[in-house]
């Protein structure tokens, strides 16, 4: 069983027992006529206690959201906005993030540079999105959904697919976002071995090293060194 479908799993069974719980609460009997009386009055209080407070915060968060736009951004604004409506660890996901992000090549830490870039890209495309997706939405931290997010899909994105037209043996790889070609390490006719850097793109800050996913031999190269290039732009070509 796959963790996604564990996942998958997990929710639905949730969602059953909270539509029993619900039920077995609502069938209950509700006592005497007096009970239901003081439980009416207790609900009618608190629900005009409730619509106060609602009322004085929501006033209070429109407030501080202009603010932020003024003072800050409209993504800063949105960030605040989720960590009142969700909580504090929104705030910790959104500083991890842009800690990790800007620091990959600026200085004075250069994450990328000292040896951890490939763990600043897990915690970026891993729990920093998919955790910090999942709390959003429900609200609440587990482990099945960290561990989902621990999955590195960077090779996959840019690994070498078969380009419509090419051979079964051939691997035309693209870029999958806009970016910069910071190095490349090859040039035509060149052999490669199976995992053997290819060339180095920089893109939202991060440097990924593009592997030939097999043994082969270089047939193109479309790119040089400080380049520009745009998402599905054509970067090497491979062949057996």
């Amino acid at each position: 069983m796959t963790p996604i479908l564990f996942v998958i799993i997990c929710g639905l069974l949730s969602v059953l027992y909270a539509v029993i719980t619900t039920r077995s609460v609502l069938s209950a009997d509700q006592g005497s006529a007096r009970m239901q009386e003081i439980a009416g009055n207790i609900r009618e209080g608190a629900q005009a206690y409730l619509a106060r407070q609602y009322k004085t915060i929501a006033i209070v968060g429109v407030v501080v959201f202009l603010l932020a736009i003024w003072l800050l951004s409209v993504t800063a604004a949105i960030g605040f906005f989720l960590a009142w409506l969700k909580g504090w660890p929104i705030l910790v996901f959104g500083f991890v993030g842009m800690f990790s992000s800007v620091f990959y090549t600026a200085p004075p830490i250069r994450f990328g540079y000292r040896g951890f870039g490939e763990l600043m890209m897990i915690v970026n495309f891993g729990p920093v999105i998919g955790l910090g997706s999942y709390y959003v939405q429900c609200g609440r931290l587990d482990l099945e959904p960290f561990l989902v997010s621990l999955v590195d899909q960077r090779l996959k994105s840019l690994g070498g697919g078969r380009a419509a037209g090419a051979g079964p043996r051939q691997a035309v790889f693209k870029t999958p976002m806009p970016g910069m070609v910071v190095a490349v390490m090859v040039e035509p006719g060149a052999e490669v071995a199976k995992g053997q850097p290819l060339l180095t793109l920089e893109a939202m800050k991060m440097r990924n090293d593009l592997k030939a996913p097999r043994d082969g031999r270089v047939k193109s190269v479309a790119v040089k060194a400080g380049q520009t290039v745009a998402k599905g732009d054509v970067l090497v070509e491979l062949e057996a």
